[in-house]
C-alpha cells in the first residue's frame, strides 16, 4: 500500500512540474517604421514577448540594429543610421520564432538639403 501511495505522490509531482503558469507572449513592437538621420540613434520598444530576441538589419550599410538588454534602454531595439537609404530590421522572438519587421529609412544631409 505504501508503494502505491508513494508512486501516486511521485506521479502527481511530475504532473504538477509539467504544468507551468508561464504563458507564451506574442511578439509586439512599438512601431513598424522608423525614420532617422545618419549617425542618429533611436530605439523601438518591444511591448510584449518572451525576453530572448535576435535583431538583424538586412543592410548594415544603411542602418545597424541591436537589442539593448540593460542600461538606459532595456528591452528595446536600438537603431543607428549609417547612410542614406532604406532597409528592414527583423526582430525575432527566439522562444516562439515569431518575427516582426521594422522598415528603417535613413535620411542623409544631402537629402535634407534637396528637399529645401
Amino acid at each position: 500500500m505504501r508503494k502505491a501511495i508513494y508512486a501516486a505522490a511521485v506521479l502527481l509531482a511530475f504532473l504538477e512540474a509539467g504544468c507551468s503558469s508561464t504563458e507564451i507572449q506574442l511578439l509586439a513592437i512599438e512601431s513598424d517604421m522608423c525614420v532617422l538621420t545618419e549617425n542618429e540613434n533611436t530605439s523601438v520598444a518591444i511591448r510584449q514577448g518572451n525576453g530572448d530576441y535576435t535583431v538583424h538589419s538586412d543592410d548594415e550599410h544603411v542602418a545597424l540594429a541591436g537589442f539593448c538588454r540593460a542600461g538606459k534602454c532595456p528591452g528595446n531595439v536600438v537603431l543607428t543610421g549609417v547612410a542614406g537609404g532604406q532597409t528592414w530590421v527583423d526582430v525575432t522572438d527566439n522562444l516562439t520564432g515569431e518575427r516582426s519587421r521594422i522598415k528603417v529609412v535613413v535620411v542623409s544631409p544631402a537629402d535634407d538639403l534637396a528637399g529645401l
